[in-house]
């Protein structure tokens, strides 16, 4: 049995506004899958509407992979190369070439080879939206795994660092003041004072341990 949506409903499915969907109604660009009487939308019929494919990315349902969804896309748009072929229609090139070694890119690095385009196809933005997940969740197993930090807790464990050295370096005249003024000659007071500077360049040689507060949700 087809499936009955709401404008509503298929908005959200193609991810668009109803208004444009109303003013795709509006022209009888949903003429063949819009019921005027019953004012609901076949599903079925609109997956192969050609304003509905042009429109919008068709989101998978509950339980169905995107991957299936990309297939399903791709499927469409042989069809449609086959027939263009038979029309002697040229075909288009996908506007997203992406680099063969895609896993050695870095974020920002793949960040700039995803290129996004108004004419952009469905199957195409849909497998470009799954990359972009990939990539996240590869983000989110190695702040897991502490193979990266994030830059807030490396920001506050620097602050904290520096506060507490320039802390240590205004305590040296409180804390060795008497025994300069009692230094025996000058020399004594200087290797009194850079005894003093170089322990406590020792004691903040090292960078500071780094706590990682950020929940991964």
């Amino acid at each position: 049995m087809a499936e009955k949506i709401s404008i509503r409903e298929l908005a959200r499915r193609i991810n668009v506004s109803e208004g444009a969907i109303r003013k795709a109604r509006g022209a009888d660009k949903l003429k063949d899958c819009f019921n005027e009487k019953t004012k609901e939308v076949d599903w079925d019929k609109a997956q192969k509407n050609d304003w509905v494919l042009s429109a919008g990315v068709i989101k998978a349902k509950p339980g169905v992979s995107n991957a299936k969804v990309i297939d399903k896309l791709e499927s469409k748009e042989n069809e449609n190369v086959i027939s263009d072929e038979k029309k002697n229609i040229p075909s288009e090139k996908s506007s997203t070439q992406l680099p063969e070694n895609i896993d050695e890119l870095s974020e920002d690095e793949l960040a700039d080879a995803l290129k996004l385009t108004s004419d952009m196809k469905q199957n195409e933005a849909v497998r470009i939206k799954e990359i972009i997940n990939a990539a996240i969740d590869k983000i989110k197993l190695k702040l897991l795994q502490h193979v990266l930090v994030p830059k807030a807790d490396v920001e506050t464990a620097y602050y904290n660092y520096a506060a507490q050295f320039k802390k240590a370096l205004l305590q040296i005249p409180d804390t060795h003041i008497d025994e300069i003024i009692t230094a025996a000659n000058k020399v004594e007071a200087m290797n009194i004072l850079k005894t003093a500077l170089v322990n406590v360049l020792e004691e903040y040689a090292n960078a500071p341990e780094i706590q990682i507060n950020t929940k991964i949700i």
